[in-house]
């Protein structure tokens, strides 16, 4: 995750009178550049759900395609789209700083992380990527297929959000965080979307009819066995 960073909470004094918690927000502090781009970071920018008053952090090569299609789901986004913006998915970098910490410091803001465990990520973007003399020229400019061992020198001078940070959160926010891990897929998304009552007969029926759950499931059997 991110390094340390200051206490950006909005504090209780109030300037020129009433102040609203959102002007506050801007009027007091500083919107730290650092923060900023921490929070937003594209391409992997945090899905913002209003409806639910969640803000979840994803991360490629950590099922965000699950991630993606049922953050669709619960708003009703019928679309096939997924990795584009066009999805109709909306992400942290669409709003202004100001809206930004309005929502990341309100705690009726339910602000989530998933993750996997890195070298089991790494070797999954290993087997995407590197594997493919294609995919490599266009990401690493190296035109053959490598080893993993060769995989694992180019990425430290190639970077890519495969195998980028997962989870680019400043350390103030960690405490307000549920977090989920790739083991543990299927109880934390019915915790999760129990938590911002999203949790449907809906939902329960995409999970069970679902191949892009079903595949999770089989790769997190062979994890925990």
């Amino acid at each position: 995750m991110g390094s340390h960073l200051p206490d950006i909470r909005p504090t209780k004094q109030m300037k020129n009178g009433l102040v609203t918690p959102f002007n506050k927000t801007c009027n007091e502090h500083k919107l730290d550049k650092n923060i900023m781009q921490q929070l937003k970071y594209n391409p992997s920018s945090p899905i913002v759900v209003p409806k639910y008053k969640l803000i979840f952090f994803w991360s490629a090569k950590s099922a965000c395609t699950y991630w993606k299609r049922l953050m669709q789901l619960i708003q009703g986004i019928n679309r096939t789209i997924l990795h584009d913006p066009r999805s109709g998915l909306k992400t942290l970098d669409m709003f202004s700083n100001c809206k930004i910490m309005e929502m990341m410091n309100n705690e009726q803001w339910v602000k989530a992380a998933f993750v996997r465990e890195p070298r089991e990520r790494i070797l999954s973007s290993y087997l995407d990527k590197g594997q493919y003399r294609h995919v490599m020229n266009e990401v690493c400019r190296i035109n053959r297929t490598v080893s993993f061992n060769e995989f694992l020198e180019i990425i430290k001078h190639c970077k890519n959000s495969h195998w980028d940070n997962q989870c680019r959160v400043p350390e103030y926010f960690y405490k307000q965080m549920m977090v989920g891990k790739f083991s543990e897929i299927s109880s934390f998304t019915e915790r999760l979307l129990k938590r911002i009552g999203a949790w449907n007969e809906t939902v329960e029926h995409w999970l069970n009819s679902s191949k892009i759950y079903t595949s999770l499931m089989l790769q997190t059997r062979k994890i925990n066995y």
